[in-house]
């Protein structure tokens, strides 16, 4: 198995890269019966999620399944691969910053093709709840970038599953941009926090 490229590969891949993308995520829960979108915008230096899902109640026979409200953001500075992630809770805006480590991955050798792009498996330790995390990036465009926490690979990641859980993150739209309009916060509004009481919210 191959290993993932060192962080110096990557750092000159995206300098020669020069471009600026907005994607859009179908993120489908519970085996698509609840749908999602998230949005990602990368450039050079800059990565962005945007993830805003609503309450949601799905009748499926005598089940109900219920997605809870959740809206926050994370940057992901490339050359310093440091995160920031801003939790919005109404007026309230929760921040907490770390450094990426990027998780034990491997790249595979299975490949595929989504929107047209040439795609790479990669394996990853997920936790108790997910079990394996498999990602999808495509070396056509060379951005470590993705949804979600999902940074940190030598190509933008198009699709995320999770071998315990009925999820997918897929992308459906990829667009060139001249300039990105990243979301920006007023710093006297920010409570800072740690990542722990951050995930616990």
């Amino acid at each position: 198995m191959k290993k993932l490229l060192t962080s110096i590969l990557l750092f000159t891949i995206c300098i020669s890269w020069g471009q600026n993308i907005h994607i859009k995520y179908d993120y489908n829960l519970y085996g698509n019966k609840i749908k999602n979108e998230v949005e990602v915008l990368a450039s050079d230096s800059k990565v962005q999620y945007i993830h805003n899902f609503k309450k949601k109640i799905i009748e499926i026979e005598y089940f109900q399944l219920e997605q809870n409200p959740k809206h926050f953001i994370n940057n992901y500075n490339i050359q310093e691969k440091e995160f920031e992630e801003y939790l919005i809770e109404g007026k309230n805006i929760y921040k907490s910053s770390w450094t990426f480590v990027q998780d034990n991955c491997e790249i595979t050798q299975e490949k595929n093709k989504i929107l047209d792009y040439d795609v790479i498996k990669v394996s990853c330790n997920g936790d108790d709840k997910t079990g394996k995390v498999y990602l999808w990036y495509t070396p056509d465009i060379p951005i470590p970038a993705g949804p979600n926490r999902y940074v940190g690979l030598p190509g933008l990641v198009l699709k995320v599953t999770y071998e315990k859980t009925n999820t997918e993150i897929i992308a459906k739209n990829i667009e060139k941009k001249s300039h990105l309009n990243f979301i920006n916060f007023d710093n006297d509004k920010i409570v800072n926090v740690t990542r722990e009481e951050l995930t616990e919210r």
